[in-house]
């Protein structure tokens, strides 16, 4: 599972990408709990999980890559039209953590 042990900056990065990938590692946890919680009442596009909580569609894209590895959510097979009109993967919650976010 990716639970932001080792931080996401290179050793090269000036100190300030350091203190970043710190503060960022309880964000990513938080954010990916809101999506799975989201994601719980059933399969949602990127853009959908967006309307139904606070976090962007940018910051929701990030997490459920991290969802994915830890094959916490998968794609539905399913296809919906995104807001600029292209076809938007489907997420869902894996069967097996359904109960845990319900």
């Amino acid at each position: 599972m990716s639970d932001f042990t080792h931080t996401h900056a290179r050793r090269d990065d000036p100190d300030t990408s350091f203190s970043a990938a710190q503060a960022a590692k309880g964000l990513a946890t938080r954010h990916k709990t809101i999506i799975a919680n989201v994601l719980a009442a059933g399969g949602l596009t990127s853009a959908e999980i967006s309307d139904r909580c606070d976090l962007t569609y940018w910051q929701i894209t990030r997490r459920i890559a991290d969802l994915k590895h830890d094959q916490l959510v998968c794609d539905s097979g399913l296809r919906r039209l995104s807001p600029n009109g292209r076809k938007a993967c489907v997420w869902r919650l894996v069967k097996r953590q359904i109960e845990m976010f319900a």
